[in-house]
């Protein structure tokens, strides 16, 4: 009993500093981030566009994303195109898509904790697709309405390469994006 009233008093120090506070009493009409509850209701969510630096499918990767956010889940599919002009040998046109699917559950002001399910895909005009599946944990910041940074690590990822190589990584990827909702 007297381990969980060190637990217990530690909380009191070490949650206000990471930004949880509790209501001081029931007649306070600020919310847990010490901001109006109409104001503290506020965060990203609805239809987001985006850059995304990821790691899923071969090299690192820059993205256009799309995708959908409320605050029980997400959907976001990123995709580039790169074309490359070779002297003396054929042409090769690269194109690139990552998507998430997922739950989100809010663990503080501004912050969330994502999780879910990830695949990617590289088509090349020459050559056999690559494409990846796996897990992804992440967390979520909203600035505002409108900004949110969302990072995001593949804890399990098992990816089919050229030439037939099947991968399995653990820890190996991840990804990091900057969404506009609009």
């Amino acid at each position: 009993m007297h381990f969980l009233k060190k637990i217990s008093l530690s909380l009191l120090f070490v949650l206000p500093i990471l930004g949880f506070s509790l209501p001081k009493n029931s007649s306070d009409r600020r919310g847990a981030c010490g901001k109006k509850n109409e104001e503290a209701s506020r965060y990203l969510e609805g239809f987001v566009v985006g850059f995304q630096g990821n790691t899923t499918v071969m090299d690192y990767e820059y993205l256009m994303t799309l995708g959908y956010y409320v605050p029980y889940m997400l959907v976001d599919v990123g995709f580039n195109f790169e074309h490359f002009d070779r002297k003396n040998r054929s042409n090769v046109s690269t194109g690139t898509i990552v998507g998430h699917i997922g739950g989100r559950s809010k663990i503080g002001c501004d912050y969330f904790v994502s999780y879910g399910g990830h695949g990617g895909g590289e088509i090349k005009n020459r050559g056999k697709p690559v494409y990846s599946v796996g897990l992804f944990a992440g967390l979520e910041k909203s600035f505002n309405t409108h900004f949110m940074i969302a990072g995001k690590i593949y804890p399990f990822t098992f990816q089919h390469s050229y030439y037939s190589t099947k991968r399995y990584q653990v820890f190996e990827g991840g990804s990091i994006s900057v969404f506009y909702s609009f």
